[in-house]
């Protein structure tokens, strides 16, 4: 079904029904690709946890829950989140680390959910906005670009 962006759901779809973007396979698929240790955001909730409570052995309740990730990723990416819970849901911890010439590294660490729906959104645009981005924006749609570039500056 095509998707009409005015409305926020599907053609045919009535409008009390939450859009169904995407299914369960693309949220285990960036649920698995966080790597092992990511940090949790404000909720305190990390992709290891989601990952260890998805798995295969965690059987019917993990299909359950990865059911209703996939309907709260389908309703962030509808944009029909309640107000009263954007903040936390869409905010970050904020640490900043020292560098060594004294100055100041932010470091960010949204909620897990938001983190989730990224990935898939940039996955889904990826091929059509690296070509657009590169070759100013390495890191988006050239995976280790970022780090090739910079290799020559590296110390041995």
């Amino acid at each position: 079904m095509p998707y009409d962006v005015g409305s926020s759901s599907y053609a045919g779809q009535s409008a009390s029904q939450p859009a169904a973007f995407l299914d369960g396979t693309l949220v285990r698929g960036a649920i698995d690709s966080f790597r092992n240790g990511s940090a949790g955001g404000l909720d305190g909730l990390s992709p290891q946890h989601l990952k260890d409570l998805t798995c295969s052995s965690a059987g019917e309740a993990g299909e359950s829950l990865l059911r209703e990730l996939t309907a709260l990723i389908n309703l962030m990416l509808s944009g029909n989140v309640n107000e009263s819970v954007i903040d936390v849901l869409y905010g970050a911890n904020l640490c900043a680390l020292r560098k060594r010439d004294g100055g100041i590294r932010p470091i960010a660490v949204g909620c897990t959910y938001r983190r989730i729906a990224a990935k898939i959104c940039c996955a889904f645009y990826n091929e059509s906005l690296a070509s657009k981005f590169q070759p100013s924006q390495l890191g988006f749609g050239s995976k280790g670009a970022a780090r090739l570039r910079y290799m020559p500056f590296l110390p041995l």
